[in-house]
């Protein structure tokens, strides 16, 4: 009879592992002179989109360029906002969103890495706080972000 794992060993096992990748991904970009902080953006957004965030929060917090970091979080949001309403394909669902953002998502195009679909209402919103939070108002992305996160309080959005 096979063992079942412990979920939190699973978990354990994982940060070790990612934080083994990004020390090797780090020493390969001092070797190959790439910025770290490019690497940092890349890797921090790619574990948002995987939906490992609490690994990409310990690596959010030494980001410097937190606009820039932000700007790439909402293109992941976005793609993953494309997903759902690709699979929910409710047309009163579709009529909520501005005309705007419907715009922006459709330019998107797709996706520089792998993207999994979010779990709950509450991590989609989770993520446009991270986003709303290190953005400028004067920004052209803080108002998509703004209008993402009214389309995702609202009652007809549902995963």
């Amino acid at each position: 009879m096979n063992q079942v794992k412990n979920p939190t060993s699973i978990r354990a096992k994982l940060s070790e592992d990612i934080n083994e990748s990004l020390s090797t991904v780090f020493n390969l970009s001092k070797e190959m002179e790439v910025d770290s902080e490019f690497i940092k953006l890349y890797y921090c957004c790619l574990l948002y989109a995987l939906d490992y965030h609490y690994e990409a929060e310990k690596i959010l917090h030494g980001i410097k360029e937190v606009e820039l970091f932000a700007s790439q979080l909402l293109i992941v949001i976005g793609h993953k906002v494309n997903e759902v309403l690709e699979k929910n394909k409710d047309p009163n669902l579709i009529a909520i969103l501005s005309t705007n953002l419907k715009s922006w998502l459709k330019s998107l195009g797709p996706p520089d890495y792998r993207v999994h679909t979010i779990s709950s209402k509450q991590a989609f919103l989770e993520l446009i706080g991270i986003v709303l939070h290190r953005l400028p108002d004067s920004f052209a992305e803080y108002k998509i972000a703004t209008e993402l996160l009214d389309f995702l309080e609202n009652p007809l959005f549902k995963l």
